[in-house]
């Protein structure tokens, strides 16, 4: 798991070396070196913050935590993520910014519709193989294949979407 680490002192989050998160990743964690003002605090919340681009609009996670170590909720489509801490009656820390990467499964651009020729190109070829005799495994693989898109989503992005949280 990629680990990331965050200094704080006197209120201020700072990182430790130039940290980059790649988005849409689930294994990433977040370690704090905490200075003597967070010991009486077992537990404690993350804050992070970010603006996804293709939502247009800002998001925000709190992540409850004891310890220094918290997992990094997956985030998409952004270039950075404001994280800081808060415990207690509302001691909390400056926010530091850890700049973000696309990842190559990332789609930043909103779907479109496909365009006319190429909807009738995929209905004409479902069409067929619908209709047609088994295909041959030589005939495959010389047929242009039309590009599909498809969706996975797992049930905890699912839970997470209808929560509010996504």
């Amino acid at each position: 798991m990629p680990e990331i680490c965050i200094c704080v002192r006197n209120k201020f989050a700072k990182p430790v070396g130039k940290p980059e998160i790649v988005c849409g990743n689930a294994d990433y964690l977040l370690r704090f070196d905490l200075d003597a003002e967070w010991t009486p605090f077992r537990e404690k919340t993350a804050r992070f913050f970010w603006y996804d681009q293709r939502r247009e609009e800002y998001l925000q996670a709190d992540v409850l935590f004891s310890g220094n170590t918290v997992q990094i909720p997956v985030m998409r489509n952004t270039h950075a993520v404001a994280v800081g801490i808060y415990a207690g009656s509302l001691h909390s820390t400056a926010p530091v910014r850890i700049p973000c990467l696309h990842a190559l499964t990332e789609k930043l651009n909103p779907e479109r519709d496909l365009p006319p020729e190429r909807l009738e190109q995929l209905l004409s070829y479902l069409r067929a193989v619908a209709g047609a005799a088994p295909i041959r495994r030589a005939e495959m693989r010389s047929a242009p294949v039309p590009a599909v898109r498809i969706a996975v989503c797992t049930q905890a992005e699912n839970d997470d979407e209808t929560r509010g949280n996504a």
